[in-house]
């Protein structure tokens, strides 16, 4: 939706997309590499961008089907307790990682963590292959995976609030990204 009221509005801009980590969309934004970045936050690590919300989401577990526990609408954190996770990896999605691993503290245990990923789809697609189960960003399930049962949590108070997110360097102002910040604000209203 963004892309295509981008490029209406403002036709005579070249955009160009990359797809990375949230580690390095704020890296490539502070350098000045790109004028703009969206990332999933909250952002973990320390950083003079300007972070602007701009969608929330939440955070949904994703079972393998046949899976028991598919057979419940709804789950709570602790139902997993017992499950082997795929996870996010902690050396390239911290923030989502931490984020993973506090809510199952929270919960009152420890995720029993057998496999990593970068990407949300590629931990689905593990999930999918029967590597365990693994909490993503509810927008995920949006895209149909065979194999994959998505289910909310219902117990919100050890989850954290997550959500896509406009980095911009606020040191080297572009025009350019202000028109796009102004544009997605307007879009979420």
């Amino acid at each position: 939706q963004l892309v295509q009221a981008f490029r209406a509005a403002h036709p005579a801009i070249d955009l160009v997309l990359t797809e990375s980590t949230t580690r390095e969309i704020c890296a490539q934004v502070a350098s000045g590499d790109f004028d703009a970045g969206l990332l999933r936050y909250p952002v973990t690590q320390a950083t003079e961008l300007s972070i602007t919300p701009v969608e929330p989401d939440r955070l949904i577990a994703a079972l393998p089907a046949g899976n028991p526990l598919q057979i419940k609408d709804s789950l709570q954190l602790i139902d997993l307790a017992d499950q082997p996770f795929v996870n996010y990896r902690p050396s390239e999605v911290p923030g989502l990682h931490a984020l993973v691993v506090l809510a199952c503290q929270n919960a009152g245990f420890m995720p029993q963590i057998k496999q990593h990923a970068v990407q949300a789809q590629t931990l689905v697609s593990l999930v999918g292959a029967g590597l365990g189960v693994a909490l993503v960003p509810a927008v995920v399930a949006k895209a149909a995976t065979p194999g994959v049962i998505f289910r909310e949590l219902t117990d919100t108070q050890h989850l954290p609030q997550i959500g896509i997110a406009l980095a911009l360097n606020q040191r080297q102002p572009v025009a350019t990204a202000q028109r796009l910040k102004e544009l997605l604000l307007s879009l979420g209203q």
